[in-house]
């Protein structure tokens, strides 16, 4: 998958399923994208949602991963059910994933009008989960 991700003839498109951000306007961002490179022409779907988020929530652009940004759901977008110790131990056992090919997909799988909320997005997830990959949380049961 690392070597995939790097390929310039090898496309990947992330859709980041993230609390505080919008994952239709991802979905939206990504289809056009691959739509894109499928067929010609002008822009297959000129603006999709974005005109309307834009106008009514100009502030996407500048705030940070950790803010939210914008959510199509009234409670915004689920992301974990899991607890402390269950975050804690799929992080671990996903751990190359978070180390090697979330960063990867940072630079590499974000595309069209919302690259950029994709992008942070996506570092969210990485940050969120760092405390249990680098060592910060000694084992996971110190969680309980």
């Amino acid at each position: 998958m690392n070597s995939a991700i790097e390929d310039p003839d090898f496309k990947v498109v992330a859709v980041p399923l993230e609390h505080g951000f919008d994952f239709d306007a991802f979905i939206d961002s990504s289809v056009e994208a691959l739509v894109s490179d499928v067929l010609s022409g002008p822009q297959l779907f000129p603006y999709l949602r974005a005109l309307t988020i834009y106008n009514n929530h100009p502030e996407i652009l500048m705030n940070s991963a950790s803010k939210v940004a914008h959510s199509s759901h009234k409670d915004g977008n689920p992301t974990s059910q899991l607890s402390a110790v269950g975050e804690c131990c799929v992080a671990r056992y996903y751990r190359d994933d978070y180390e090697v090919v979330l960063p990867k997909l940072v630079e590499n799988a974000c595309y069209g009008m919302f690259a950029k909320e994709c992008r942070l997005a996506l570092q969210s997830q990485i940050d969120r989960r760092q405390r249990y990959v680098n060592g910060e949380v000694d084992q996971c049961t110190d969680l309980v």
